[in-house]
């Protein structure tokens, strides 16, 4: 009854935020007509086998998106329908060509999760780190659907495991492929020991990422120095860099913002008033690239590529919610560092013991912190460390597949 009213007041706020919102606004909008577009794509494909991956978002995205790659190259006639929950999730991947439909997921109700599974009947699902939806979960178990959880991480304070009895649509799941051996101790001392630890497949991506050719005139003309490359900054994070920067004359950075909208670029420049700087995006020719001591990038779908260029890797986000993605930057086998907030990250944690990673609170901490990385990294311990980390932790998705034997 609880989550049934707090469901119901949710959509209800979605609906009331719409037209002032963003996010609510997409939210509540994409929703609409998902009953005629999942009829439509399931009409046009009654004989084929209908894989359904669901992400809660862009991260989760890029935890399943190595599945669906061997999926497809296993089983090229299947058709691949992609939900997410999240606007961002939806809006950055809408156009992911190796799914054949992608959409929202309706919002979790018993009446969607009917309508929902009554259309599409898939022959598997895959849902992605921690998405566990009742009314889903539900249809699913009556249904005998084969559905797998997959990059699952699970933690003490999760509701399964301080009341055990929530844990029962989990019971869904025909199988979990977690990310460590913790979380299956977890669903063992709740009864469900039909788990195994496959790894997080995002770094099956990220590999793939690092060894696939790059090149770029504007990149390669400023990095002509030690650079610090600074990915997915929110302004917290600016701050300390561009601080750091003003006092380093013999550092470059290179600052990838997290959101490019005209108010938060026009709030860079002001910060970088007395420094030398240009805009990727006004391609800036050598002679300007040379004198810049901040470039700032400010286009879309190149951070995971530019990490390679950087003596050392800053992750944004640690100052707000929450780090993003800092596999991308450690598959280079540099020094990656980040702010405080980053204890719901496995891969944080792992990385931060094995020295590779490094968590700052304050500006003398990136200060220190910085001359640390630098000694490790040419000392090649960063190195070595950093490909123990990737070797042990990679395959993710080829050990799923082996298992399911599809």
């Amino acid at each position: 009854m609880i989550y049934k009213a707090g469901s119901l007041i949710y959509r209800l706020l979605i609906r009331l935020l719409a037209p002032f919102h963003f996010k609510a606004k997409a939210s509540f909008n994409g929703r609409k007509g998902w009953e005629e577009r999942l009829k439509s794509f399931k009409a046009a494909h009654t004989d084929k086998k209908i894989i359904w991956m669901h992400c809660a978002s862009t991260g989760e995205f890029e935890q399943g998106r190595s599945l669906i790659e061997e999926l497809k190259e296993k089983n090229p006639s299947s058709r691949i329908l992609l939900t997410f929950f999240s606007p961002s999730g939806y809006e950055a991947k809408k156009n992911y060509p190796l799914a054949d439909h992608i959409d929202y997921l309706p919002f979790d109700s018993k009446n969607n999760a009917r309508t929902f599974l009554d259309i599409l009947n898939p022959d598997l699902a895959f849902f992605v780190k921690y998405e566990f939806w009742p009314y889903y979960l539900e249809e699913i178990g009556k249904r005998e659907i084969k559905l797998f959880l997959v990059s699952g991480i699970f933690r003490e304070n999760q509701l399964f495991f301080k009341y055990p009895k929530t844990s029962k649509i989990l019971s869904a799941f025909r199988h979990f492929y977690l990310q460590d051996h913790f979380s299956a101790q977890l669903l063992e001392k709740i009864g469900y020991k039909n788990s195994s630890v496959t790894g997080d497949s995002r770094l099956d991506r990220v590999i793939t990422v690092r060894d696939t050719a790059f090149t770029d005139r504007i990149i390669k003309d400023f990095t002509n120095k030690k650079t610090i490359v600074a990915g997915s900054t929110w302004s917290a994070d600016q701050h300390l860099l561009i601080e750091y920067i003003r006092r380093e004359a013999d550092w470059k950075l290179m600052l990838i913002p997290h959101e490019l909208d005209n108010k938060k670029l026009q709030e860079i420049r002001t910060q970088l008033k007395d420094i030398a700087f240009a805009f990727y995006s006004e391609d800036p020719n050598q002679e300007a690239l040379n004198k810049a001591q901040v470039l700032v990038v400010d286009t879309m779908g190149m951070l995971s590529k530019l990490y390679r260029f950087g003596c050392i890797c800053y992750i944004g986000g640690g100052f707000g919610k929450g780090i993003h993605n800092i596999l991308e930057a450690a598959v280079y086998l540099k020094p990656v560092f980040f702010g405080p907030n980053h204890k719901k990250f496995k891969e944080a944690k792992d990385l931060i013991d094995l020295e590779v990673a490094y968590s700052i609170s304050n500006y003398n901490e990136l200060e220190n912190i910085i001359k640390t990385a630098t000694i490790a990294a040419e000392s090649k311990k960063t190195e070595k460390n950093a490909l123990h980390y990737i070797n042990t932790n990679a395959g993710a998705a080829k050990k799923i597949i082996q298992s399911l034997e599809i």
